[in-house]
């Protein structure tokens, strides 16, 4: 009877071992699929589909986008830094100030055209 038990026992083991690689790749495409299904779940549900103008239906919107004739160029991180380096980084950083002053952080506001800048 022990006798039988380890045979079975052995057959059972061989059998796993023969079908381990199948279960390897099957596990696999399992466990993407499963975490495809959370990402696409995640971006419906973020609100980022609504803003993902690369979608076939947003084709005229993509359109109207233009792209702004001034490219804002930042400020430099080498070179010196003297008073008329220091008054063109607080010129620029006081413009840009008061266009993040005109929208309202916790404001209902946030993902307004405006506030992301898409209406330009």
């Amino acid at each position: 009877m022990n006798e039988n038990f380890e045979q079975r026992q052995t057959a059972a083991v061989q059998s796993i071992k023969r079908h381990q690689f199948g279960v390897l790749i099957i596990g696999s495409i399992l466990i993407s699929l499963f975490l495809v299904y959370v990402a696409l779940s995640l971006y419906a549900s973020s609100g980022t589909l609504q803003l993902d103008l690369s979608r076939p239906g947003y084709a005229e919107a993509r359109r109207e986008v233009t792209r702004e004739s001034e490219v804002f160029k930042g400020f430099s991180a080498s070179g010196p830094i003297d008073t008329e380096v220091l008054d063109d980084f607080q010129t620029m950083y006081q413009q840009k100030a008061k266009e993040a002053a005109s929208v309202e952080a916790f404001g209902g506001d946030v993902l307004s055209d405006h506030s992301l800048q898409l209406d330009r």
